[in-house]
C-alpha cells in the first residue's frame, strides 16, 4: 500500500476520523459491499483506513454504484450523546 495512497485516504476520510467516538459507540458503522446484492459487512474501526486503502475493496469509479463502502446511522445521534 503506498504512502500516496494512504495519505489521500486519510484525507479522504477526514470527518469521519472525527467521528472516532460516534464509530466506537456504535452509533455509525461502516458497511461494505463485495458485489452487487451481497450482504454488507461491518468494517471494524481500526480495520478502517487499510480497508479503504485497498483497492480491490474500493472500486474507484466502477459501474457498480452498490458495491463499495457506506456510512449508516445505527442509533439516535440524541441517545448516543446523552
Amino acid at each position: 500500500m503506498g504512502e500516496e495512497l494512504r495519505a489521500f485516504v486519510a484525507a479522504d476520510t477526514a470527518r469521519l476520523v472525527r467521528l472516532v467516538r460516534l464509530v466506537r459507540a456504535g452509533v455509525i458503522k461502516v458497511l461494505h459491499v463485495a458485489e452487487p446484492g451481497a450482504e454488507p459487512a461491518v468494517v471494524p474501526l481500526e480495520d478502517l483506513l487499510d480497508a479503504l486503502c485497498d483497492r480491490e475493496l474500493r472500486r474507484d469509479g466502477g459501474d457498480e454504484v452498490e458495491v463499495g463502502f457506506t456510512c449508516v446511522l445505527t442509533r439516535s445521534l440524541a441517545n448516543a450523546l446523552r
